[in-house]
């Protein structure tokens, strides 16, 4: 199992008993969860063809994807990318559990727009990409 944990935001339709500003966790597993490496740089060449590499910073990347999840967890993952849409932090532990922290790591949304995946009639997963904070 793995735990998303955020700040529920107004901007989303909130679960019934949730209210703006209260942190929230969940569990659900993760179908995939792979990690790369963003290297903004420029390489500047002189006239003497010589290759200058002037590097910026290292990112870190994640590409998750929640899922498989039902209709009754619907509202739950709504919730959540609504409330991260803006580029609020939020954590992901893809292997802990809420009694049992693994590893939670702070990240944010960085996608612009996140749609579910439907893998029949009440199925659904939902892909997005986050760079660790």
């Amino acid at each position: 199992m793995s735990v998303v944990t955020y700040t529920a935001n107004a901007r989303a339709t909130l679960i019934v008993g949730h209210t703006a500003g209260s942190v929230y966790s969940f569990e659900m597993p993760f179908m995939q969860h792979e990690k790369s490496y963003g290297s903004p740089k420029s390489q500047p060449r002189a006239i003497g063809g010589t290759i200058e590499t002037i590097l910026q910073r290292v990112d870190d990347n994640l590409s998750l994807e929640i899922g498989l999840y039902d209709s009754s967890d619907e509202a739950q993952v709504e919730e959540f990318i609504k409330s991260v849409a803006g580029g609020e932090t939020f954590s992901v532990d893809l292997n802990g559990t809420i009694a049992t922290p693994s590893s939670p790591v702070d990240v944010k949304l960085v996608d612009k727009s996140n749609a579910p995946t439907r893998y029949g009639p009440r199925t659904y997963s939902l892909p997005f990409n986050v760079s660790v904070v």
